[in-house]
């Protein structure tokens, strides 16, 4: 609502409005550690929070299942792990300066779908 409700204001202001939809489907899966905790540094994270985020995602191992066979375990560099309440908004914050490599004025709405199943 609130981003038709700036559209309808925009146009009848007479500017334009152009809209992009960003599926950012595996993006989860994208997220680099290093530049993450970089980005969170400039925002004014630091100490003891930003020691705890980085012994979070330290040394984070992956493996796969298929039936009984297991994969190698592999020490991940990038990927926050979904569904928890760390991972969504450590993900805005990679993204948020998205808007910045626009050239021009630039309204940037960010919304996640979580959907959850319950078993």
């Amino acid at each position: 609502m609130s981003c038709v409700n700036d559209w309808t204001i925009s146009v009848q202001d007479g500017k334009f409005v152009v809209v992009a939809y960003i599926d950012f489907s595996k993006a989860f899966d994208s997220v680099s550690h290093t530049k993450l905790l970089a980005k969170l540094n400039a925002y004014g994270i630091r100490g003891n929070v930003l020691s705890w985020l980085e012994a979070y995602f330290e040394k984070r191992t992956h493996r796969t299942r298929v039936g009984t066979c297991l994969s190698p375990e592999e020490i991940l560099t990038s990927g926050v792990v979904q569904g928890r309440g760390i991972e969504p908004v450590s993900f805005l914050i990679y993204v948020d300066d998205l808007a910045k490599l626009l050239e021009c004025q630039v309204l940037l709405s960010n919304y996640l779908l979580m959907t959850s199943r319950f078993t």
